[in-house]
């Protein structure tokens, strides 16, 4: 999948208070490529108030991991082209267990056929006060993942393993935009926000607003519920590991 402009300016945002120091090792998972330029997340950054470690005139994994501040960057998946090859339906090897300051899901955990068995080792990579930001599927992504992951899911099973949520986001395909637009992109003009939706408060769960290139949740069962589901919308969700227990799967009565 990657990782989008809306993605970073929720991830920075979650790093700025979160980890305000003691960046030490960045896990991505994935290719994730960066689909936004380097002026726009130099831009973004000036904006929110993140102090950059560098200013890459290219952004990859790496060289955003770099200027994220952290002193090392990995990326993983089973494909063999990243820099760690695994699969994470597997017992971890021990020397990686609890030793990433941050984990960047960029489109991993929705092609694992058993996630509940990759959260669980997702929780043990990270170490206690880090952070997890999933960028996945909500819905409409038939044809490129196996799945599509309710809020709920990441939720529950974050909070239920003693890990604190943060923020979550939803985004959907947005309209084709000009091309007067895509030009100033080009150019390092700023992105347009988008119609993404912002929630910093557990239990949004249900669905609320759901129409073509919007979609958003909230804490309460709405009547009648929208017949209209955004194709292509994701979610971006943060939360930060306040302890090391051995992972549960959530229940609910």
């Amino acid at each position: 999948m990657g990782i989008e402009y809306a993605d970073i300016k929720s991830i920075l945002s979650a790093l700025k208070h979160e980890l305000p120091e003691g960046r030490g090792r960045l896990l991505i998972l994935g290719d994730a490529h960066i689909h936004f330029s380097a002026n726009q997340y130099i831009s973004l950054a000036e904006d929110l108030g993140y102090e950059l470690s560098s200013f890459p005139e290219v952004l990859d994994p790496f060289s955003l991991g770099k200027s994220l501040g952290f002193v090392s960057t990995d990326t993983l998946d089973i494909n063999g082209k990243a820099s760690i090859t695994l699969d994470l339906q597997q017992r971890l090897p021990h020397d990686l267990l609890g030793k990433f300051d941050c984990l960047i899901d960029a489109g991993v955990l929705f092609w694992c056929f058993d996630p509940g068995v990759v959260l669980k080792n997702l929780y043990r990579l990270v170490k206690i006060d880090g952070v997890i930001a999933h960028i996945t599927g909500v819905s409409g992504f038939y044809g490129r993942c196996y799945y599509n992951i309710h809020p709920l899911v990441l939720e529950d099973f974050y909070r239920c393993n003693q890990c604190r949520y943060i923020s979550a986001s939803y985004r959907a395909v947005p309209k084709r935009t000009s091309l007067a637009m895509r030009l100033k992109g080009l150019l390092g003009a700023k992105c347009t926000p988008g119609l993404v939706s912002y929630t910093s408060s557990p239990g949004n769960i249900y669905l609320d607003e759901s129409r073509a290139g919007v979609i958003s949740f909230c804490r309460t069962l709405r009547t009648p519920e929208s017949d209209v589901i955004p194709n292509n919308a994701i979610g971006t969700l943060i939360f930060k590991k306040c302890s090391n227990v051995e992972p549960q799967s959530p229940l609910r009565s």
